[in-house]
């Protein structure tokens, strides 16, 4: 996603906070995450800083912000899969 993505579409900022422009010169390939996935990834912890990658051969990404859970499959059940956005230029 770019630098307005949650802005645009009204998803509010739980903790952390979004990408900017910066962030597509960093080494770190900063991500964002769902509450969800950041309360199961890391019960009763801050996902803040935290590293995680989606498979074995996938770079490590670090989370830099968290936001709220967005219902995009079936607005009847609430976000059970892992919801996480990277910056545009690190896909």
């Amino acid at each position: 996603v770019n630098t307005s993505y949650f802005n645009a579409l009204g998803i509010d900022l739980v903790e952390g906070r979004t990408f900017v422009d910066d962030d597509a010169r960093s080494a770190e390939s900063p991500a964002i995450v769902g509450r969800t996935f950041a309360a199961q990834s890391w019960p009763n912890e801050s996902a803040l800083g935290k590293r995680f990658r989606t498979g074995p051969q996938q770079p490590w990404r670090t989370v830099i912000g968290v936001v709220e859970d967005v219902k995009t499959f079936d607005l009847g059940h609430d976000a059970e899969h892992a919801q996480i956005y990277l910056s545009l230029i690190h896909i």
